[in-house]
């Protein structure tokens, strides 16, 4: 029943007519952050609870790691061209926009947190301490926000281009992701505003 109609007009209704997070009231706004932070609290245990579960085994030949880490660069950009087009058809992208920012980064570092741990798995001298799964989240994190304590370090080659790798592609996670799930809501925003106008 539409809200002309005497009826009232549901959440999940008023966004999607919305189209844009600001243009929904205090309460609604209340309602979908709290949607988005459990979806993301949700979402991120699962990621983590794996991360835990997954077993350690020891870097293998050189060459299956780089066609391992070739695989895993495709499957992170596969599901990343995914999110984007989620992002451009969502019915409030600014929100979608943030989720997938957010979780890209956690399974970002859970992917490098992996690759630290079988690299210690096989020589626990490459980096400074023998990395257990905490260890290597908390490296992991450390090298993307940039932090750098300096209390777990590479020490052998095969770790320090392992971590320059990291950092290498952290640059462009930060800049080309976020570039692009911007240029996303922009999109699904002006398509939005294209529609209203030729209804108008």
């Amino acid at each position: 029943m539409s809200p002309e109609a005497g009826g009232t007009e549901s959440s999940a209704a008023r966004e999607r007519r919305a189209g844009r997070f600001t243009e929904l009231d205090a309460r609604e706004r209340r309602a979908v952050a709290r949607r988005s932070v459990v979806r993301l609290l949700v979402l991120t245990s699962f990621v983590v609870v794996l991360y835990v579960l997954w077993p350690v085994r020891p870097a293998s030949a050189p060459t299956w790691e780089l066609v391992r880490v070739l695989l895993t660069g495709l499957t992170f950009g596969a599901l990343f061209v995914w999110e984007l087009r989620r992002i451009v058809r969502a019915e409030l992208p600014e929100v979608r926009g943030v989720e997938v920012l957010v979780m890209l980064a956690v399974i970002f570092v859970v992917l490098a947190s992996v690759s630290y741990l079988e690299i210690s798995a096989a020589d626990p001298t490459a980096f400074s301490e023998p990395m257990d799964k905490v260890g290597a989240l908390y490296f992991s994190t450390t090298v993307l926000t940039t932090v750098g304590f300096g209390d777990i370090h590479a020490v052998s080659s095969g770790a320090r281009i392992a971590v320059t790798a990291q950092m290498v592609l952290d640059l462009v996670f930060i800049g080309v992701a976020a570039k692009l799930v911007v240029a996303a809501v922009h999109a699904n925003l002006d398509r939005s505003d294209d529609d209203r106008t030729a209804s108008a």
